[in-house]
């Protein structure tokens, strides 16, 4: 479940799901801002966010033990690299 409210979070940011198979903890995303300055920005607020796999895809990783509070933490940090 938390996986899946990160992706619908990041959905609605621009990001844009790449595969549309069923999918557990793991997804990727693809987005117009480059992948290095979204993982930079989250790096200096100290979170560890996805595994860039290109210059525009992200490999996400979420699971239960991951807050709400931080993935709406990470949501909102993205929302200042937009």
């Amino acid at each position: 479940a938390n996986a899946r409210y990160l992706l619908e979070q990041l959905t609605a940011l621009g990001f844009t799901r790449k595969y549309t198979g069923e999918f557990f903890h793991e997804f990727v995303t693809v987005s117009d801002v480059p992948a290095a300055k979204a993982l930079a920005a989250l790096e200096e607020k100290g979170i560890l966010g996805g595994f860039p796999l290109d210059e525009h895809r992200i490999l996400w990783c979420c699971t239960e033990v991951n807050t709400k509070e931080e993935m709406d933490a990470v949501v909102q940090i993205l929302k200042e690299v937009q």
